[in-house]
């Protein structure tokens, strides 16, 4: 306080309040002003930028951003996670520094909507908009699918191919036994001797 000034650096929140002054002389003392109301802003939302697909396998990072506002270099600020709206707790497979979040070996279940917000002193800002990470399928996986549902469409093919060849056989021998050529025979080829009496033949005249 100089020269019935009230200067507040590093403002926190809960700086905000109701001030009052008053002035002081010798033994005496006035009395004290009106109330004015201080109010702090809060921090504004940060954003989170990472990319909308991910990878099975790889590594993703995504990073948590936001507009410095009466900043100074000694004030520590810390980031939380969330995917959907389930905190994160750092460790193994997830790394968390200077407001990034890298998640390695990349897995299905990491897909989701993930937030972030800041915290520094006694104040904290509200959590980013959600941003959705989209997991692809599994390459190897998808590549193996493909495959088997082609062996098993060959298959299928050469079974019907068979039982088509198979049915085409039997009915063209079923045809070639119902339907002989006819066969003209003339009286002069017939050597009337060795019929048999008992036989009966058709005998075409020429």
């Amino acid at each position: 306080m100089r020269d019935g000034s009230l200067t507040i650096t590093d403002v926190r929140g809960d700086d905000q309040g109701g001030y009052s002054c008053r002035i002081e002389k010798q033994n005496s003392a006035s009395e004290w002003s009106e109330t004015i109301q201080v109010m702090v802003l809060a921090d504004p939302a940060p954003y989170v930028s990472a990319p909308v697909q991910a990878t099975p396998g790889k590594t993703v990072t995504l990073t948590c951003s936001f507009a410095a506002r009466n900043l100074s270099w000694t004030t520590q600020v810390a980031y939380s996670w969330t995917r959907n709206n389930i905190p994160i707790e750092g460790g193994q497979r997830y790394q968390m520094r200077d407001g990034s979040l890298t998640i390695t070996d990349v897995r299905e279940n990491d897909q989701g909507g993930y937030s972030c917000r800041t915290e520094k002193q006694n104040s904290s800002s509200e959590w980013s908009e959600t941003i959705q990470v989209m997991v692809l399928a599994d390459p190897s996986l998808t590549t193996a699918v493909v495959a088997g549902a082609a062996a098993a469409v060959i298959a299928v093919v050469a079974v019907i191919f068979v039982v088509f060849l198979f049915l085409y056989k039997r009915t063209k021998r079923s045809l070639e036994a119902r339907y002989i050529t006819p066969v003209s025979v003339r009286m002069s080829d017939i050597d009337k001797s060795a019929i048999d009496d008992t036989d009966v033949y058709t005998l075409i005249e020429d």
